[in-house]
């Protein structure tokens, strides 16, 4: 299995988690409040904003975090205060999320089976890895807000403003109100509601990350997604002892006579996991070039003859058949 793949197969085994963890009948939601002015929290004033929203109901059960860089702050709360000792839970999980986020930035271009079309344009801005758990929750918000689809909703204002539409945004953002303990703090920063329950946007998170054009569209999309990480491309599979080329699991060319050329190119391709090309080995075996290159032509072209499902699997030459190269036909 190549590394993308197992990554890939990883990722996908986080989000059944996070699917699995909703089964339980959990709910456990999430806001996220932005540092007022789009600054910094201090402590004091985080404290007292905190103190003087905390929940009235007794029906609701909150906690309150101050994430590390003080950039933003978590409410997580749910009607069932039993709900709240998953947390731990869900930031182990998200954890797990984000280093195979990382892994997979940080995979070579010349990776085998690395589609050519991921994207992992967001994964490379700092922000997301002063702590990784906070990292994976803004992802979160940030997706829900831009990328409405089920599951994964979210929507952006300033905390509990209830007052004129019209108002001015930087009036808004930098009212700020007493708190009890005479500590100042700012009464309106701007909020990203999760709306729903925040394991099953976490599971929609990472499939819309692998297929976004999967889930029906709730409201406008904002551009293209930043993060793509798409299946794997599908690699051939050959069988020399009994001379079958497979893609997944349907026969592309089955071998009646030894063709020993054609075995051996096989035979590179499957022992180099399929690379899209490979250099002529009769090259390095001291014959003269013309012979090398004409050996590859005639090679090549019985690779292609006799498939019992054609266009799957197509090979070809580069630089005067200096190269032997291979099209499948979900990774062109």
């Amino acid at each position: 299995m190549g590394q993308y793949t197992a990554l890939l197969a990883e990722l996908q085994k986080v989000a059944t988690t996070f699917g699995v963890a909703t089964d339980c009948k959990m709910l456990l939601c999430h806001d996220l409040i932005w540092g007022p002015e789009g600054g910094l929290w201090s402590e004091p004033e985080f404290a007292a904003f905190c103190s003087s929203n905390a929940a009235a109901r007794n029906d609701v059960y909150e906690k309150w975090v101050l994430w590390p860089n003080k950039r933003a702050g978590s409410r997580f709360w749910s009607p069932d205060a039993a709900s709240l000792r998953f947390i731990s839970f869900f930031e182990l999980m998200a954890t797990q999320a984000m280093q195979l986020l990382a892994e997979v930035a940080d995979l070579p271009p010349t990776c085998e089976d690395l589609p050519r079309n991921v994207v992992v344009g967001r994964l490379l801005q700092n922000d997301l890895w002063d702590d990784v758990v906070y990292g994976w929750l803004t992802l979160v918000h940030e997706t829900a807000i831009r990328f409405p689809i089920p599951r994964l909703l979210g929507e952006c204002s300033w905390w509990r403003y209830d007052g004129a539409l019209g108002a001015d945004p930087d009036s808004v953002a930098e009212h700020k109100s007493i708190a009890a303990n005479s500590t100042s703090y700012h009464t309106w920063p701007i909020h990203h509601l999760l709306k729903g329950d925040l394991f099953k946007a976490s599971a929609a998170c990472i499939e819309f990350f692998v297929t976004p054009h999967a889930a029906p569209r709730l409201g406008h999309f904002d551009g293209p997604p930043e993060i793509f990480i798409p299946p794997a491309p599908s690699q051939p599979i050959w069988n020399n002892d009994t001379g079958e080329l497979r893609l997944n699991s349907t026969l592309v060319k089955k071998f009646e006579k030894p063709a020993p050329l054609q075995r051996r190119i096989l035979d590179e391709f499957q022992r180099l996991r399929w690379p899209r090309e490979i250099r002529n080995p009769f090259l390095d075996e001291g014959v003269p070039n013309h012979i090398a290159k004409q050996t590859i032509k005639d090679t090549v072209q019985g690779l292609n003859d006799h498939h019992q499902q054609p266009n799957l699997v197509h090979f070809g030459s580069r630089s005067g058949y200096e190269y032997v190269c291979l099209k499948v036909m979900n990774r062109m």
